[in-house]
């Protein structure tokens, strides 16, 4: 007799919290290592077929080679008229961060479309033949909508190719001939690797995109330098584009400060023209004074107070001038044409230079960098549409600043309308002051102020357009070329590291699935796992351990035989079997030392030495489904309690698929089945085994109801005796789930074992289980987990412990 477990309470399960809890439970080191040992298979496949993939891509690209060129932004205009252009001339034009901008405007449609007019081989997409290949390629100068056909199919031969089309006769060339296509004419240098190719003439503005996609432009940190870098498989093409783009965008720079200057030019010529007119109005009215009233000694006379009126008539003018300037301003904010009223705009501003007024210049120049802004986002290989959300925005934001503007400007108008009022009324003032004074001296004091202010902004007005006419002249933009590309180097990944990248990639993506297949797998992992789902002692971790050869065939000792009548009738071993006539699956008897046999000892100290002393004598050991490893557990700890001295039956009841005689090697009939159909015992039922002290009782022939049999009053009674016969009674039944069996049997039983496999019992089919034994009041000892990745203590002779992970032998 054995004790019963201790503390098993019956549980039940309202919902499935615990399960959820379970899942939530964080991964440790350990437990991610045994994850990636049980899906080793899963990761070196992965591993593998990535490195495939890797190893493909990287023997078949294309080498790829990077030519980088070097610019600086400078102020050479300034420099070459000895300062006499300012830079506030071209403020306009910059934004806060000027290196920004110019990368902006490199890698804009208008400049990078002049790159591809330059080098029609860009419009090409080949295949089948490298585009260093193609020589001589002449564009027609039709309009773009008129190119057609567009691609072009090629057969090479040894000495000749051919060149077909749809809608267009064949062409055959000898290699180096051009071929006139119409839409355009090549020829092929020499004989490429494939028989066969492709040649694609793309339109102007996607080979422009894909163009701009491709260069990428890098500052250097706390300079005006900037490198500039194409990367292509053909290096001679790659110089000539970086050297195409350099030279192409440095003479865009030149012609936008030309046109800024001849803008501004034409403005202050403009303006003069309207002063000079004015002056020589002025000087006229002052000569025919003069000439009428014969009055030349008047300035004496009116020295002081002509002084006043004169600085007065000086701030009336230069404000005029302003509130016409701004006036001028307003009119192209309201104007329609956006970007030509913008450069008049500039122009304006430009014209000011110092004097004007900072918060206009600020939002100018805010308006400008809103713009460029624009233009990145429109252009390049990733334009974007006018209906993108990104343009739409900055288009909003442009709307608001332009509308800021206009407000200032309108703001400006106004303030300058007032003082020129209150000017006006000093004026009119500083006037009656002369009214004693003789009307010949004042109206020529009025003209002679006149003139006097007319030709001081004519002075001015003279000195803007020689800096204007300076600035112009000079053919220098703010873009210098430090270096051209001279040679395109060779960027292309090494083999060996794109196969390390493949291997390193499989490795993560191979890991990362086993772990996530892992945290979505719901069957029952580990002791923990399982303790906190069915809420039971764990019992034991059993190890898997080495089962081949464990199903013999009977031989002599264990022969099945008829009798007279021709059934099958109760038979006798000769002799009974040795330890080596029985599976490998009984470990406990074939291996004593190994760790598989040292956990069913575990397993039984711990029924022997709970509290219950006298109260267990049967034991039902059964699993939630099959191949859950029941069978085995039931003969092993069979075997350690017979090991232990006492008189231990194992019984199989299992009469739908009965496992224990092939564990043991005795014949499987007579067994239970007669034991039950008979009236007393039936001899021969029982069998010796290898283990002294275990006796084993067979399942016998199978029944056509196995439930009836279990459930019989026979069964009670059978089961009864036996137990009154042996110390302790193991029996073997089948899965809970499937059948009725093992919760009849546990209804009999002193208690229950449960039997589980991790990784392969589900978490929820477990407690399903534990549910329907409760159901029938059964006694519920506790659990036991196959797991085959489980690490156990084992201590060395220092007392140190020692894990030792389960697993095949190598």
């Amino acid at each position: 007799m054995i004790p019963a477990a201790a503390g098993a309470p019956h549980h039940r399960w309202s919902n499935e919290p615990e399960e959820a809890d379970a899942s939530l439970v964080p991964l440790d080191l350990r437990e991610i290592l045994a994850i990636l040992r049980r899906r080793i298979a899963l990761i070196l496949g992965v591993t593998a077929v990535a490195a495939g993939i890797a190893t493909y891509f990287a023997l078949t690209a294309p080498p790829r080679y990077q030519a980088v060129g070097t610019m600086r932004l400078t102020d050479t205009r300034r420099q070459l008229t000895s300062g006499l252009v300012d830079a506030a001339d071209n403020a306009p034009r910059m934004s806060s961060d000027p290196v920004l901008t110019e990368i902006a405007v490199l890698t804009s449609r208008s400049v990078v479309g002049h790159v591809v007019d330059s080098l029609p081989i860009l419009r090409l997409r080949t295949t089948g033949v490298p585009a260093a290949l193609v020589r001589d390629l002449v564009l027609s100068p039709s309009s773009e909508d008129s190119l057609s056909p567009r691609t072009f199919t090629l057969a090479f031969g040894d000495v000749n190719y051919t060149v077909s089309a749809k809608g267009k006769p064949t062409v055959r060339a000898a290699y180096g001939e051009p071929v006139d296509l119409g839409t355009l004419s090549f020829a092929i240098a020499r004989k490429p690797a494939e028989r066969k190719g492709t040649i694609t003439l793309l339109r102007r503005d996607d080979a422009a995109a894909k163009l701009a996609g491709s260069i990428k432009a890098k500052p250097r940190e706390g300079t005006d330098v900037i490198d500039v870098s194409y990367t292509s498989s053909d290096p001679v093409l790659a110089q000539h584009v970086i050297n195409t783009l350099l030279s192409v965008f440095q003479h865009s720079s030149v012609e936008a400060a030309a046109e800024q200057a001849r803008l501004r030019r034409q403005f202050i010529e403009g303006q003069l023209r309207q002063n000079d007119s004015l002056l020589s109005a002025a000087r006229l009215a002052l000569s025919g004074f003069r000439s009428r009233e014969q009055s030349y000694s008047a300035k004496d006379k009116f020295t002081a107070e002509r002084s006043d009126l004169s600085g007065i008539q000086a701030k009336v003018e230069e404000v005029d001038a302003q509130y016409r300037l701004y006036t001028s301003m307003l009119a192209q904010l309201q104007s329609s044409d956006i970007r030509g009223s913008d450069q008049r705009l500039g122009a304006m501003i430009s014209a000011q230079g110092a004097a004007a007024s900072p918060i206009v210049m600020d939002m100018f120049m805010q308006l400008q960098k809103l713009q460029n802004s624009r233009d990145s986002l429109t252009t390049g290989r990733w334009a974007s549409a006018s209906t993108n959300p990104d343009v739409q925005r900055i288009d909003a934001i442009i709307a608001t600043t332009r509308q800021k503007l206009k407000q200032t400007v309108q703001t400006i108008v106004s303030t300058l309308d007032e003082r020129k009022r209150s000017l006006n009324q000093l004026k009119e003032q500083s006037t009656q002051a002369l009214v004693q004074i003789p009307g010949t001296d004042a109206e020529e004091a009025r003209l002679v102020e006149r003139e006097s202010a007319y030709q001081k902004i004519a002075d001015q007005l003279r000195d803007e357009l020689q800096k204007a006419r300076l600035a112009e002249a000079a053919e220098v933009g703010q873009v210098e070329i430090v270096d051209l590309a001279s040679r395109a180097h060779n960027i292309s990944t090494s083999v060996t590291q794109v196969v390390l990248f493949g291997v390193l990639l499989g490795l993560f993506l191979g890991s990362g699935g086993a772990v996530v297949i892992e945290h979505l797998d719901t069957s029952i992992r580990g002791r923990d796992d399982l303790e906190t789902a069915l809420q039971l002692p764990g019992l034991a971790i059993i190890p898997k351990f080495d089962v081949k050869g464990g199903r013999k065939q009977l031989n002599g000792n264990g022969a099945k035989q008829k009798n007279g009548n021709g059934r099958r009738g109760a038979t006798l071993q000769v002799k009974p079997p040795s330890a080596q006539d029985v599976s490998n699956a009984l470990i406990t008897l074939k291996d004593g030392r190994s760790l598989g046999a040292e956990a069913y000892r575990t397993l039984r100290t711990k029924l022997l030495f709970s509290r219950a002393i006298s109260s267990l004598k049967t034991i039902v050991v059964t699993s939630p489904f099959a191949q859950d490893g029941k069978s085995t557990v039931a003969a092993n700890l069979a075997t350690t309690f017979a090991q232990h001295g006492m008189r231990v039956l194992l019984m199989d009841c299992d009469l739908r698929r009965p496992t224990q005689h092939e564990i043991f090697h005795v014949p499987c009939e007579p067994g239970l089945t007669e034991l039950i159909a008979g009236d007393g015992m039936v001899a021969g039922t029982g069998r010796h085994t290898a283990v002294p002290g275990l006796s084993l009782i067979p399942a016998g022939a199978l029944p056509p109801d196995p439930v009836e049999v279990m459930g019989s009053a026979r069964m009670r009674e059978v089961l009864a005796r036996l137990s009154e016969s042996f110390d302790v009674v193991v029996l073997d039944t089948p899965p809970v789930l499937p059948v009725a069996d093992s919760a009849i049997l546990a209804s009999m039983a002193d208690g229950v074992l449960l039997v589980v496999r991790a990784g392969h019992t589900d978490r929820r089919a477990a407690q399903l289980a534990v549910q329907q034994l409760q159901d029938v009041d059964a006694r519920i000892l506790g659990s036991v987990l196959n797991d085959p990745s489980a690490q156990v203590p084992r201590y060395d002779e220092y007392g140190y412990a020692t894990y030792y992970a389960y697993g095949p032998k190598a």
